[in-house]
This record gives C-alpha cells, sequence and structure tokens, in this order.
C-alpha cells in the first residue's frame, strides 16, 4: 500500500468475514496473510479499510495485490496481480507562507534596527491550509537583499540539517517535496549583517508548487524588516589649552561614523566663529587634508563644509586657525561644530553637537625694576622716578640739624654711604643747584640796590 496516499485503518482486516488482527496481518503498510490451501472452485474473500491522506497527481489511487503458492508438486504458483485504481473527488491544496526573524535567544527582531556584525535568524513556513487538498513539488525561494550574508552550515528543514548547495550565494531555492493537508514545512538558516548593509534590510520569501487542478502561482511571505542606520559623531579639540591675546592657534573639527553603522550621506559640517573675541586666520582652512578657500566655505564667519558620505567606521577631519582679539570677562572662549546628513533613505541624520572650550588669561603687567621711569597713568601726572634704598633723591634738600651737634634720624638715612658712588653724585648736583640758585638771588638783589 502506498503509504504517500493511503493509511491503513486499524482492526479493520477480515478473512471471509472473520477479523485478523493486525500483528498477524501487517508490517510497514503490507498485508500479509495466510489463507491456506483452495480447492477447485473456491474462493477466499479478504477485505480491510484504508484512508486517503493525499491525492496523487494523477487523482487517481493505485493499489496492488500479490499472491503466491505452490501446486500438487511443490511447485510455485504465482496468480497475475489484481490492481485496482479509484478516482478521487479532489480539491485544491492552498499554500500559505510565512517568514519571522529572531536573534540567537528566538527573541523577535522584525522591525527592530539591526548593526553591522549581527547575527539574525530566518524561519520560512510552507503550509497547506486546506485540509483535503494536496500540493505538490513546492519549492521555496529566498534571495537576500544586499548586506545579509548566509552562514554556512545552518541550513535546516524540520531542524534537520540540510545542504548547503541549496544556496547559491545570495539566493535560496530548494524543494521541500508534497504537502498533504494541514502539513507545514520550516526552512531555517542565519545571516551575518555585513558592511554593505545599508536602509531597510526588508526579506520576502516565495513559495510555488503544484495541485491536482494545477500551477500554483508564487506565493510570498509577509517582509521582515529590519533597518540599520547610520551612527555619525563629532570631535572637537584645539592645539593650546590655555589662549592669551594676540595667541593663533587650531581648531579640529572630526567627523566619525561607527563601525557597526550604515553610512552617513551628504554630510555637512558647520561651525560660526566667535568674531568678538576670536579672528579667522584667512586661508588657512583645510578639509579632510586639502585647502580649500575661504569663500568656498566660510560666509559671514560661519563656516559650512560639505565632506560627502561616510560609510561605517569612516572619518573626515576639518581645521582652520584662529587669532585671539579679545579676551572675554569670564576667561573662557568657548565655539561648537555642528553636523547634519541623511541616511539612506533620506530621513536627516544630526550628531550631537561638540564644543571646545578653552581658558584664556589676559596678559600680565611687567613689574617695574629698580631705576626705571613708570610712565604717566594719567595726562599729566607725574611719577617720580624709583629711589634705591638709602639713596637721597635728586634735587632733595637734606634738612640742617636741629640742634649743633646732633644729626636729625631722617637726615642720618638720607645721606649718601661713602661706598655709593651714585648716590654721591646726586647728593652734589643736588648741591650744586641750590648753590647756583643761591648766588642768582644774591645778584638779583645786588642790582636793584
Amino acid at each position: 500500500m502506498d503509504a504517500r496516499y493511503l493509511t491503513y485503518v486499524s482492526d479493520t482486516t477480515k478473512v471471509d468475514g472473520k477479523a485478523v488482527s493486525d500483528t498477524e496481518a501487517w508490517s510497514d503498510n503490507k498485508l500479509n496473510v495466510k489463507i491456506g490451501d483452495l480447492g477447485t472452485g473456491k474462493s477466499v474473500s479478504i477485505t480491510f479499510k484504508v484512508k486517503v491522506i493525499a491525492v496523487p497527481e494523477n487523482g487517481i489511487v493505485h493499489n496492488t495485490t500479490q499472491a503466491t503458492g505452490t501446486d500438487s508438486k511443490g511447485n510455485v504458483v504465482t496468480p497475475p496481480d489484481a490492481s485496482v485504481d479509484v478516482p478521487t473527488d479532489f480539491q485544491d491544496g492552498k499554500l500559505k507562507m510565512d517568514k519571522a526573524v529572531s536573534d540567537a535567544k528566538g527573541n523577535d527582531l522584525n522591525n527592530h534596527e539591526v548593526k553591522i556584525g549581527d547575527t539574525l535568524h530566518y524561519d520560512i513556513t510552507a503550509e497547506n491550509v486546506n485540509e483535503f487538498g494536496m500540493l505538490y513539488n513546492v519549492i521555496v525561494k529566498d534571495d537576500l537583499v544586499k548586506g545579509l550574508e548566509f552562514k554556512t552550515g545552518t541550513l535546516t528543514v524540520n531542524g534537520k540539517a540540510a545542504d548547503d548547495k541549496n544556496f547559491n550565494g545570495q539566493n535560496l531555492k530548494i524543494n521541500i517535496g508534497d504537502l498533504k493537508g494541514k502539513e507545514k514545512v520550516v526552512i531555517g538558516f542565519d545571516v551575518t549583517v555585513t558592511k554593505d548593509a545599508d536602509g531597510k534590510l526588508d526579506n520576502v520569501a516565495l513559495g510555488s508548487g503544484t495541485t491536482p487542478g494545477g500551477e500554483v502561482p508564487e506565493t510570498p511571505t509577509p517582509g521582515t524588516k529590519n533597518p540599520i542606520k547610520p551612527n555619525p559623531s563629532l570631535e572637537k579639540t584645539a592645539s593650546q589649552s590655555e589662549l592669551e591675546l594676540g595667541d593663533t592657534f587650531t581648531y579640529t573639527i572630526t567627523a566619525r561614523n561607527a563601525a557597526d553603522a550604515s553610512t552617513w550621506y551628504n554630510a555637512v559640517i558647520s561651525d560660526t566663529l566667535d568674531t568678538k573675541h576670536l579672528e579667522l586666520v584667512a586661508g588657512s582652512t583645510i578639509v579632510n587634508g586639502k585647502s580649500v578657500s575661504d569663500k568656498d566655505v566660510w560666509k559671514n564667519n560661519i563656516l559650512t563644509a560639505s565632506i560627502g558620505d561616510l560609510r561605517s567606521d569612516e572619518s573626515k577631519v576639518i581645521t582652520f586657525k584662529a587669532k585671539v582679539i579679545l579676551i572675554p570677562e569670564n576667561g573662557k572662549i568657548a565655539n561648537t561644530a555642528k553636523g547634519e546628513g541623511t541616511d539612506k533613505d533620506g530621513d536627516k541624520i544630526v550628531p550631537p553637537d561638540a564644543t571646545v572650550e578653552i581658558p584664556a588669561v589676559k596678559n600680565p603687567v611687567p613689574p617695574v625694576k629698580p631705576g626705571e621711569v613708570t610712565p604717566p597713568t594719567k595726562p599729566g601726572e607725574v611719577v617720580t622716578p624709583p629711589v634705591k634704598p638709602g639713596v637721597t633723591a635728586p634735587g632733595t634738600v637734606t634738612p640742617a640739624p636741629s640742634q649743633p651737634g646732633v644729626t636729625s634720624p631722617t637726615t642720618q638715612k638720607e645721606l649718601p654711604q661713602t661706598n655709593d658712588a651714585d648716590g654721591t653724585l646726586l647728593s652734589l648736583a643736588g648741591i650744586g643747584l641750590v648753590g647756583l640758585a643761591g648766588f642768582v638771588i644774591a645778584r638779583r638783589k645786588k642790582a636793584k640796590n
């Protein structure tokens, strides 16, 4: 009995109307009954019931009976086979396709974002949902999108390992045979997300076959969706950790896309220079190693530089120089870089801003050295030159002692020391001026008399 289409109904076998046990009459879907000797004109009737579990493609259930025995001399006698063809009132099978995506732990990943290097598991289910229908030669196809790579050794059919040759590069094509009513087959395999992954990693499988009534058109599964996004970041640094008035230094902006992310498209970097405190050094802007004209990237002290696309784990660098023209009251010079781009589908992707803040100090006033004249701080102000300790300032008249033989403490301190040549010269110059003034006054009085 062809077990593909028929199944025996237990305890229904009879010989000439008498029940025969299944263990005595059946083994591996084969009937084997001993009926003894048949005399001339004698006959034996054997009956049993079967159930149609599938319909052959031609719609006819075929069954054949064979018999053997011996004659009186012991010679084997085999009568012709007896066959019967039973047409079936068949129905077409109905194919239903489904697909699921999960992680290694079996968690559903449909509509979840993925990253480069992730492993995804796909299960494709093909089912004949018509209980009384039949599907033949069911073929399942799955063309993996760019960025998904089949992992060898992971293909299974109903949990049992299948030949990797069913995969040809990115394309799966496997014949899972016939599907009886309500029967289903699950095909499973793993894929790796590669650096070529970009945008929406939608994936659809197809199933097809035939029924007793004709061809079954390709039936798609619902699509699985796993988007992959860019993950850009900005970093900004300065060539100096502290600034003073008049310093010229370099700003560096680094735009980077993460190693597990998809391409960041049409990236643009912008930076607004604080012109109250900084001045751009003309011709100092470099974009990814190439010098660019100020008029191409700067307008109203705003940098706008297009750096193109950044693939996964790629970075691009912008540098420019600035000069400190005024120290802020808070003693800090801050500057911020911004970025903007899109993913493959045109959705805007904006990384966090990057700000660098540098301490700025006012230039210190140099100390006045002994003997130097401090310049006037106000119009008309006269500043007395500094005087060395123990030296009388030029033009100073030492007062006479208040008592004969007694030296004033102040006078004593102001008198030059014998070992101080500079002090002695200054004192003599002062005395000379006083003497000259006295002489001039005396001449004027004499002239009047």
